[in-house]
Parts: structure tokens; sequence; C-alpha cells
């Protein structure tokens, strides 16, 4: 923890260290301190913290490998299964399975490595946050009928169902790229992509009105201390709808191309030019944030180098600058992990994800 808030601290002690190098030696003592012989939550729970530390130095390699030793304890114990003393103790060993059954569905997206957590249907989902905040230790029997209504009113619940969605987007993908050279089925791969979207829509939907994107509901968890979580939930569906129409920004250059997917993505961004005016000042808010967080963060470089790689690939050629192919798999799901030129990319070998380009040292950017 000290590794990850150390860089925010106002300590007289920290003047002459660069926020970006506050974390080193907490990270590294950490480290030391690990026994990984040690199967239990505990260990479990200090890969985990470990794993964000080195995700947010924009290490990847130590991330993956980080949540690759929590998930493999995780199943070992069947955690969430696993035997508690109190309701409490068991919704907590619940809530770190689906943790790291999350954190798995990202990194492993992110390195290009298969997924280690397998959804087991008798994982209990997690039940609502304010019921979870007001156990005690002390609280021995669970209220079946509670905790069965209390599931559906979770935040944590309702990520896990947008996550499995996420899932079925990123093995859609991988499908896409790895049989370049084989004949698509358009009408087959336009049905995926219009059922992948129903999801979305249908998860949208079916929120409960005090978890739906609103003013009043943002303040309201807010108050309870759930802001970032309930904001999280929200981005997300933004996010993964983003990823399952990027490909179509390529297609939509053409007006020759009608097909209904590529109408309904159009639909979906046929907005007004006041309402077009209000994102973009959104949008250079957002980068402005971004620039500050950086001084934070060192992750946030590889994201800006990437995104100035990608500008430089649309300028090249913006014909396939969008085209889903192993590159952009890597550019779109590789936040922490540097992004090669494009033109570079496609002449190594066969698209693979070199170990020496997952990841970077803060070092490289502070020279």
């Amino acid at each position: 923890m000290l590794a990850l808030s150390a860089r925010f601290s106002t300590n007289p002690a920290f003047e002459d260290h660069c926020s970006w190098d506050r974390s080193s030696e907490y990270a590294k003592e950490s480290a030391r301190l690990l026994d990984i012989r040690d199967v239990s939550l505990p260990t479990i729970q200090a890969c985990i913290l470990l794993g964000t530390v080195s995700r947010s130095e924009g290490d990847a390699a130590a991330e993956s490998v980080y949540y690759s030793v929590a998930s493999r304890m995780a199943n070992l114990l069947d955690l969430a299964n696993m035997p508690a003393s109190n309701i409490l103790e068991k919704e907590v060993n619940i809530r770190v399975w689906w943790t790291i059954w999350k954190l798995d569905t990202w990194s492993s997206a992110g390195v290009g490595l298969p997924r280690q957590m397998i959804e087991k249907n008798e994982v209990p989902l997690p039940i609502a946050e304010g019921y979870f905040l007001s156990l005690r230790v002390d609280d021995i029997h669970q209220s079946e009928i509670g905790a069965s209504s209390e599931t559906t009113s979770s935040l944590f619940t309702q990520m896990i169902i947008l996550n499995r969605i996420l899932i079925e987007i990123n093995d859609f993908h991988k499908f896409l790229i790895n049989a370049p050279g084989s004949p698509i089925n358009l009408d087959q791969h336009e049905q995926t992509i219009l059922h992948l979207s129903q999801k979305l829509e249908t998860w949208h939907s079916s929120l409960p009105p005090d978890m739906q994107k609103t003013t009043e509901n943002l303040h309201l968890y807010g108050s309870q201390g759930l802001g970032r979580v309930f904001v999280a939930a929200h981005l997300g569906y933004y996010h993964f709808g983003q990823l399952l129409f990027y490909q179509y920004l390529h297609e939509c250059q053409h007006p020759t191309s009608h097909g209904s997917t590529i109408q309904l993505y159009a639909k979906k961004c046929n907005e007004s030019e006041i309402e077009i005016k209000e994102a973009r000042r959104r949008l250079e808010r957002n980068f402005e944030l971004l620039l500050q967080l950086r001084n934070y963060w060192p992750v946030l470089e590889i994201s800006f180098e990437a995104f100035r790689t990608f500008r430089e690939a649309c300028r090249r050629n913006m014909d396939t600058a969008f085209k889903m192919d192993a590159w952009m798999l890597r550019f779109l799901y590789g936040f922490a992990n540097k992004v090669e030129d494009k033109q570079v990319y496609e002449m190594a070998a066969g698209g693979t994800w070199p170990a020496e380009n997952i990841g970077f040292s803060p070092s490289e950017w502070m020279d």
C-alpha cells in the first residue's frame, strides 16, 4: 500500500525524489517478504497488490506473473468455496476470487496469453456493497434469503456480468486474427457483433434504477465511498462497446458499405453538432487530466506513446488504420505494453508478443 500511495505524499522526506521513484524501495521490500510457499489468502492479497504496483509502473510482465500466482493459489484453495468461520470471512473469500477472475481477464488479454481463471457455476456472486460493509466478524449466520436478494443490487456483481461480455468480445477478436488467411463468413461475423451488442444493451437497460448512470446516483454512491466503483462499472460498459465497434471505424469511411452492423454503429455515432462539440471539449479535458496523472503513474507514459504510434499509423494509411488485426488487438488491450510501429510489427515474426516489449522501465522515460 505504501508503494502505491507514496507518490502522493507531501512529506518532506520525499522532496528530493520524483513521484515515479518513491514506490521502488517499498515495492522491493514487499516482494522480498512475499513467500509463495505460503498458499493462503494473505499471500493472494499480497500478490494482487504487487501486481497492481507492477501495472502502475508499466511492468506488464511482472504484473502477469503476480496475478498468475494469485490465480493458481485461488484455484488450489478453491477460495470462493473454502470453509469460513463467519459470513464476513466467506464474503471476503468470494470477493477476492472474483477480483482475481477480473484481473486475469484484463492481464491475460494485455500480454496475449490464455486466461487462468475459469468461471465455475458453484461460485457465489458478491452481495450488495452496503450489506457487505455492514458485516462484522461476529456475524456467524447468514440469511440465505437476504444474501440471495442482495446479490442483484451489488455493483461488483454487475461488473462481473459485464466482464463476461468482455470475455466474449476478447475471444471474438482473437478468432478474427488467428486465421488471417482463411475466408470470413461475413453474415456470421455480423451476427456475432449484433449478438454481443445486444448483450451490452441488455446489461445497460436491466440495471436497477439506483444503479443507472444519473447524477443523483453518482452522488449517492460517492457519499457511501463507492463512487469509483460506480464510475468504473459504467466506464466498462462504454469501453467494451468501443472495443466491439472499433473495427467499423475502418469500414465506415467507405460509403459503399451498407451492412446493418455498420449502420448500427453509425446510428450510435449520429450525434448533434452541439453534442459533438461538447464531446470534443470533454475529450480535451480528459487529455489534460491524463497529463496531470502522468506525473504520478508511469504506465500512462506507455499509453501516450501508444497513442503517438497509432497516430503515426493513421497518418501513413488511414484506410487500414482501424483494421482489426494482431497489431490493433495489442493496441486496444495492451495498456501496459509498448506498441511497436505498425510497419515494424508486421515485418516481425508472425504477430508474436516479444517479452522485451511487455512493459518498460520508468528510467527509460525519465532521461
